[in-house]
Order: structure tokens, then C-alpha cells, then sequence
């Protein structure tokens, strides 16, 4: 069992922007797979526990904060780690690095396991036993994650549908589909014009094959950087997810 996991990843070209700069949905997916890939190591992943039971791991809250630029077939090395737990809550943080060493964003999560067919979470002593390592001195972001509060008025901006390409293995819209959802909200000239500085997301309930989200979007009155973004599940009657992004301009 490692305390610490660290895996190596190649920037694809499907995953840059058309600025050459790896989508932010990219950078979850590589978390997401460094963190699946851990839990199997730990004995708490798909492959040895959950894939014959009746729990899954699911995404809750999130904060990354963005510091460099990758792009196309730069070598990203993924560094992640528990940190215990808070609660229902088991913490992980994520360092991300390019190939020199140049950090390019770091994160901390919150996970839940749930029970597949209530989706009610299950207590973390009674999942995780004794004895797993974690690494309670090293943070990729200090922070204890407590639930994002809205502080505008979210206009609507987009409506989707759930479709075959945002759906996972748990048979839901993967957490990276979320974030690409957001971002798709920002469109070309506003990207031209800056940058993603910190992404804070709460995923609030989940979203099946065919269900209809519609995404509200407001800015903050007093920083006009900072982005507030809703996703409301008009099938289940449901907020799917709550979102805080802060831009900075160039």
C-alpha cells in the first residue's frame, strides 16, 4: 500500500482548448484516474471492493487553484494522497506538475461512498479499516471544503441533456462532464481574454442518461471575475451541482 501516489500522463490533443491549453475537465479526469488508481492500490477501489458490492465512490466538492499553463504532448506527473476524513467526507489532494517541475495546479476533494441503491452515503469507519496511510502534513490546498454558498442571481444560460458520452461506469454523468458543462458556458471571446485562476464545485445529486439540467450563470457584483454557476435537474427536481470560478483577465 502506497501513502502517496504518483502517476504520469501525456497531454492528448483532444484535450487541449483552441489555445493550446489543457481543459480544465481534462485536468479532473486525470485526478479521477490517479485517485481510482490508488484506492485499487489501498484495497478501496472498484477492482478489489466495491466491484461485486453494492458501493461506489462519488465525487462531492472540489477546489483547484491554477498556477501554469500545459498543453499538447507535455508530460503531466499527477501526485495525490488521502488526508483522513471530515466526517462522511474522506479528503484527497492532488498536485499536478509538467515535466520540469513547474507546478499546474493543486486541489483538495471531498468523497463520499454511497450505497447504489438508495444513494444514501455510508459512515467512513465502516468502509475504510484501520491501518490505511494517509498524509495528514502535506496539503495540495489548505482547506476544509464546507458547502459553496450562491451570492448572485443565476440567470439561465444553456440547457442539456445527459448523453451516452457523459456517462460512467457508476451509470451517471462523470464529475468531468460537469466541469466541461461549465466551462462550454464561457464562450470564445471571454476565453480569449484571460484565464481559470480557482474552480470550486459542489456535486450535489446525480444526473442519469437523458435527464434535463439547466445551467444558471451570474457574476459576482463585487468581482466581476469571479462567476457563481447552478445546475438544476428539471427531471428529478433536483440542484445536480453549485459552482464558483474566478477569472482572471490578461
Amino acid at each position: 500500500m502506497r501513502k502517496v501516489w504518483e502517476e504520469s500522463f501525456s497531454v492528448k490533443i483532444s484535450e487541449v482548448d483552441f489555445k493550446n491549453r489543457i481543459k480544465t475537465g481534462s485536468l479532473f479526469s486525470y485526478m479521477q484516474e490517479a485517485a481510482a488508481n490508488h484506492a485499487n492500490n489501498l484495497e478501496l477501489g472498484y477492482i478489489q471492493s466495491f466491484n461485486n458490492s453494492e458501493l461506489i465512490w462519488v465525487l462531492s466538492r472540489a477546489k483547484v487553484k491554477v498556477y501554469g499553463i500545459a498543453g499538447w504532448k507535455d508530460e503531466l506527473r499527477v501526485k495525490t494522497w488521502p488526508k483522513g476524513t471530515d466526517g462522511l467526507f474522506a479528503v484527497r489532494d492532488f498536485l499536478i506538475f509538467k515535466g520540469n517541475g513547474e507546478l499546474v495546479c493543486s486541489a483538495t476533494t471531498s468523497w463520499l461512498v454511497l450505497d447504489k441503491d438508495t444513494m444514501r452515503p455510508k459512515k467512513m469507519s465502516d468502509v475504510i479499516p484501520e491501518g490505511i496511510p494517509i498524509n495528514q502534513q502535506e496539503h495540495g490546498i489548505d482547506e476544509k471544503l464546507d458547502k459553496l454558498k450562491i451570492e448572485c442571481d443565476l440567470p439561465e444560460q444553456s440547457h442539456i441533456t445527459a448523453a451516452y458520452s457523459d456517462i460512467d461506469v457508476n451509470r451517471h454523468v462523470n464529475n468531468a462532464k460537469y466541469i466541461d458543462w461549465i466551462m462550454d458556458s464561457f464562450f470564445g471571446d471571454l476565453s480569449m481574454q484571460g484565464q481559470l485562476d480557482s474552480l470550486r464545485i459542489d456535486l450535489l445529486s446525480e444526473t442519469k442518461l437523458g435527464d434535463k439540467i439547466t445551467i444558471g450563470k451570474g457574476i459576482y457584483p463585487e468581482n466581476h471575475g469571479v462567476y457563481f454557476f447552478q445546475g438544476m435537474n428539471h427531471t428529478t427536481q433536483k440542484k445536480a451541482f453549485t459552482a464558483r470560478l474566478e477569472w482572471v483577465f490578461e
